[in-house]
């Protein structure tokens, strides 16, 4: 069934809260080793709460009753959607946030970064114990350096060029 939750608390960076959200998230997926992190540049999000008419944003996780199997992309959630994606055959979740919420991260950490393109935000999927209450964190997780990788700017070393020369 799919699921949509819509509400958000801010958490900064306390020790206490870290380590309650670290709990939640190796309740879901075992340990560190095991956790996919959902990964939105800050561009992509300003992008899509552009085009968005309701100023929301969701981390949409499939299959989330599987840790093994789950996924999540980032959409704009539009009001309406409620009732769309409230189909009992999806095992899907909508954590939703909105522009306020995405404008109060950003307050606290964005000030001395010039390059905010290069910003990334990360979603994270954990849950409450044995149950099948989930939740997901959004938060700043850096600044995406490229460079040529020496030792004073560690950035991109190796890669691919598509077409080769």
């Amino acid at each position: 069934m799919a699921t949509v939750i819509k509400s958000a608390a801010g958490f900064g960076n306390h020790a206490d809260v870290l380590t309650d959200m670290q709990t939640l998230i190796d309740n879901y997926w075992g340990s560190t080793v095991q956790e996919k992190t959902f990964p939105v540049a800050l561009w992509k999000l300003n992008q899509l709460f552009n085009t968005s008419s309701s100023r929301q944003v969701a981390l949409k996780a499939k299959n989330i009753s599987n840790s093994s199997l789950v996924d999540a992309e980032w959409i704009v959630f539009e009001e309406g959607m409620d009732n769309v994606v409230s189909d009992n055959r999806r095992d899907e979740f909508y954590f939703v946030f909105t522009e306020d919420d995405f404008e109060a991260i950003k307050s606290g950490v964005l000030e001395n970064v010039q390059e905010l393109n290069s910003v990334i935000f990360l979603g994270r999927i954990g849950k409450t114990g044995n149950t099948n209450e989930f939740v997901a964190f959004i938060f700043v997780a850096g600044v995406s350096s490229i460079s040529t990788g020496s030792t004073q700017y560690p950035g991109a070393t190796t890669g691919v060029r598509i077409p080769p020369q």
